[in-house]
């Protein structure tokens, strides 16, 4: 196809590889594989985090960035399409390029696409011809199309591995994606592509992985294409909403896979991971599915949609949301709890208890009141002067609902990840907005920041313990803030959680240690010179909770036992076990779902919510059955139930 060129260009653009040279190495991309267990495992919430988030670094200015994302589905497909596509499906095609050859279009196929488009940002500046980084220079155009796991971002940006544009091809059955930007610069529109293969032979021609669309230049470099003719096609094809001159990114993802872009998954991945720079107003998303939903989530609906899809999908954020809404708003109560500097490490078993202060946070507390606690803290780096910083704390008493752990919210961005302790019947949210520790806490965090580490043997745990002392304690006392505040206020801070952790499939049956005797049987009396009296071992605690195994699924069982405090709320999570490592860590939504492919019947409960491998149940009576069916009977089962929610009445 030709466009009206650049200057040295051949003035045809479509899809372009360059031929491997002999000598080369044969290094095909890993990319996929390296993030497959990080950012990347679950393609649709991945892609509404990563997207996103490189969407708000470009923010262009106070106005809140404006997020649209179209899945256009089989019905609105895009059926004019072919000449974006021209020089690509020999390739695609070949043997060897690494896609599933069934899963490959035809080319005649229509198009079903993702459309995921910012505005009110910057664009991709930078020079579009760049071929290589240059040391200081900021081009992010370059890093967007010619870079893998490479990125200029700077301290203050919420990312910084560039590990965000890896999500769009993956997301695509054939590993490729568009994308058309208007830089604020120059407001020249810029159409370029670029699909990600293996080594592959086509007519006996040895190519390297990466193609790019666009327009080749006598160099070999493919620039993007500018010809505005082109670009207002292209724009027509895929639905594209911004105009020629209007600054941003439109990303268009071919052929998506269809798993995990429901309306409804996406809502909650939006939900989960933006919630917080759409109450403060910085950001709003519009949301478009098949056959024709349309969902607006901005600062003022956020709270309404999140109630609808808590009863659509089971799964709420409703309590983290309304948490977070009155901390931004300022309705929280403040308190400040005075952490002196320790000569050591940091732990909360050394915080002095402030009587007064504790009292005023409990009753606040007990008023299901939203609350906010300031904790200062000291950043002592290695070398030169600590750093007198901050975080907060927000909490609320949910006695009807059981927060799995707290949030956690560095610089507008959720780290869903983090290794912390609940606090059974507290909604918790910690955030950390102070420059000094956001940016100590961007360097413990993996590369789709979903975690904080200290590991010396992982590159992030790395990057924190070479700056700052007491890296991993550091990471603690921040991870579990919300629980070492809430045993502080309790007076039962001491007392150990009441949990259990049971692999149902692997119960011993009980047994009587003496064989032969039917259990209720008396045992022989014991007759003089018989041997001397051994003592009779004690009788095992009865427990309020029990489980036990039913073929394809478990029955949790309450009982009645005079000596407990009455349980109200039940949380249960559920995963297959694994030969090694945690088996509730590396479950995975594919493997069962609470609310799609699990059965629970109910006696004496009720479920509040059920979602993954989650369910919490509100317990109405002492005496409760909660039996669970649709497990896979090949695998075992593992089940963690604890109980927490006391009525604060």
């Amino acid at each position: 196809m030709t466009a009206e060129g650049q200057a040295g260009s051949t003035e045809s653009y479509g899809w372009h590889f360059k031929q491997h040279r002999p000598g080369e190495a044969l290094d095909d991309p890993i990319q996929g594989e390296f993030f497959s267990d990080e950012a990347i495992s679950d393609p649709g919430d991945s892609l509404i985090r990563e997207g996103i988030q490189n969407s708000l670094d470009a923010a262009q200015g106070p106005e809140p960035v404006l997020v649209r994302i179209r899945v256009s589905g089989q019905r609105n497909a895009a059926d004019n399409a072919f000449p974006f596509f021209d020089g690509l499906w020999e390739h695609v095609g070949a043997k060897k390029s690494g896609l599933r050859q069934q899963a490959i279009p035809g080319p005649l196929s229509t198009c079903p696409y993702l459309l995921f488009e910012d505005f009110q940002t910057t664009g991709l500046t930078g020079d579009p011809l760049q071929d290589w980084p240059t040391e200081g220079g900021k081009n992010h155009f370059f890093h967007f199309f010619r870079s893998t796991a490479r990125s200029d971002k700077g301290e203050g940006d919420r990312g910084c591995w560039g590990i965000g544009k890896t999500v769009f091809p993956r997301s695509s059955g054939i590993n490729a994606w568009f994308g058309l930007t208007v830089p604020v610069d120059t407001r020249q529109p810029l159409l370029m592509g670029r699909v990600i293969l293996k080594h592959h032979e086509v007519s006996r021609a040895r190519y390297t992985p990466n193609g790019f669309f666009g327009i080749a230049r006598q160099n070999g470099v493919v620039g993007p294409v500018t010809d505005k003719n082109v670009v207002s096609e292209f724009m027509r094809a895929f639905d594209v909403q911004r105009s020629l001159t209007d600054p941003g990114l439109s990303i268009v993802v071919p052929w998506y896979e269809e798993k995990d872009l429901e309306a409804g998954n996406l809502v909650q991945s939006v939900l989960r991971h933006c919630f917080w720079p759409i109450l403060e107003g910085k950001l709003q998303v519009w949301i478009e599915t098949p056959p024709d939903r349309e969902i607006e989530i901005s600062r003022e609906t956020i709270v309404g949609v999140a109630k609808q899809y808590a009863c659509d999908t089971g799964r709420t954020m409703v309590p983290i949301v309304t948490l977070a809404q009155d901390a931004i708003s300022g309705r929280a109560m403040r308190h400040r709890i005075d952490v002196p500097p320790p000569p050591g490490a940091y732990k909360w078993s050394d915080v002095p208890r402030d009587e007064e202060c504790l009292t005023r946070i409990r009753e606040d507390l007990d008023k299901h009141c939203a609350i906010a606690v300031h904790v200062p803290f000291l950043l002592r780096p290695l070398e030169g002067q600590p750093i007198e910083t901050y975080f907060e704390v927000f909490l609320r008493r949910e006695d009807d609902l059981w927060r799995d752990s707290p949030t956690f919210v560095r610089s507008d961005i959720t780290i869903p990840d983090v290794r912390a302790k609940a606090s059974p019947g507290i909604s918790a949210l910690v955030v950390i907005r102070e420059e000094a520790l956001a940016t100590a806490l961007r360097h413990a965090e993996n590369p789709s920041h979903r975690q904080w580490q200290t590991d010396a043997k992982q590159e992030d745990g790395r990057r924190f313990k070479d700056r700052y002392k007491y890296a991993p304690s550091t990471i603690e006392f921040i991870a579990n803030s919300a629980r070492g505040i809430v045993s502080l206020i309790t007076s039962t801070e001491n007392k150990p959680d009441k949990a259990i952790l049971i692999d149902i499939f692997s119960i011993p049956a009980p047994q009587d240690k003496s064989e032969g005797r039917a259990p209720d049987e008396e045992e022989p009396s014991k007759k003089p010179g018989d041997g001397p009296d051994v003592p009779t071992p004690p009788e095992p605690k009865p427990k309020a909770i029990s489980i036990a195994p039913l073929g394809d699924g478990f029955l949790v069982r309450g009982r009645s036992l005079a000596t407990e405090e009455p349980l109200r709320v039940l949380r249960v999570k559920v995963a297959y076990q694994v030969t090694s490592g945690d088996a509730f860590r590396k479950y995975r939504p594919t493997d069962f779902g609470f609310g799609k492919d699990i059965l629970t019947i109910c006696e004496g409960a009720a479920i509040v919510a059920a979602h993954d491998n989650v369910l919490v149940a509100r317990i109405d009576q002492p005496e409760f059955r909660i039996e669970c069916r649709g497990f896979d009977p090949r695998r075992d089962v593992r089940v963690r139930a604890e109980a927490g929610g006391q009525d604060a009445s």
